[in-house]
């Protein structure tokens, strides 16, 4: 199977448990995590990808979220800002997020 062509059975399978490939939605938010920020404009999701942090003004607001499809590294460092105290990494170009 070629590269292009799982990539895309993946998108398939992810579209399967979020409401879009895309976008940022109130049901993706990790609500023990987004509670513990001290800025309330922000909020920690999950998805296929693991974490990522993202403002809560683009949840469910019908476009693409840019801090859902940044790289993994990014996110990693977004999350590392907010969160210094716990080990956060990319893995398989995925967030870890532990504890």
């Amino acid at each position: 199977m070629s590269k292009s062509t799982t990539t895309k059975i993946e998108k398939v399978d992810a579209a399967k448990n979020y409401p879009s490939l895309f976008g940022s939605h109130a049901s993706m938010v990790c609500e023990d995590l987004t509670n513990r920020l001290t800025d309330p404009t922000l909020a920690i999701l999950k998805d296929s990808d693991g974490y990522y942090m993202t403002k809560k003004d683009r949840l469910d607001d019908g476009g693409a979220d840019p801090y859902r499809w940044t790289t993994c590294e990014h996110k990693a460092l977004l999350l590392k800002s907010l969160f210094p105290n716990s080990k956060i990494h990319c893995l398989d170009n995925k967030i870890i997020f532990e504890e």
